[in-house]
């Protein structure tokens, strides 16, 4: 049985940051684990499915992706990476280093969109989420 879409794209960023970016075990799906130590990144999904375009199964994914850090400049600069990874990561963006969709999937745009931006206190101490939507465009190989 195939990789459904939203599996093979959680791997492949999950796999780009670690090999690409040295973001080593900071990296979490939807939410990190309390008590982690900052900075650290976080994507989730945020909406999107099969596209029904094609023949074959496509798929259109928006992600949140964003860098959570004790200040407002680092949080900025790391969103900065971020970006610089994964936007025009897709097969058809950048053929030398592209997101790997694995066996099934061909992960073949990827668009930075909006902009997030979330303070908050922890404890007291101000803690700043800054990054952006990820829209994918993938399809079955």
């Amino acid at each position: 049985m195939a990789e459904p879409a939203h599996g093979a794209l959680t791997r492949a960023v999950n796999q780009h940051c670690l090999n690409q970016g040295g973001w080593g075990s900071r990296i979490y799906n939807r939410r990190a684990p309390a008590g982690v130590q900052r900075p650290y990144m976080i994507f989730q999904w945020q909406g999107g499915g099969e596209l029904n375009r094609n023949v074959v199964q496509d798929a259109n994914i928006v992600l949140l992706v964003k860098a959570v850090a004790n200040s407002l400049a680092e949080a900025l600069m790391l969103s900065g990476q971020l970006s610089e990874l994964l936007n025009d990561a897709g097969y058809f963006d950048n053929a030398n280093s592209f997101l790997d969709g694995g066996a099934d999937w061909w992960i073949k745009t990827t668009t930075q969109e909006g902009i997030v931006e979330i303070d908050e206190l922890v404890d007291g101490e101000p803690v700043y989420h800054e990054g952006f939507f990820l829209r994918v465009q993938m399809e079955r190989k």
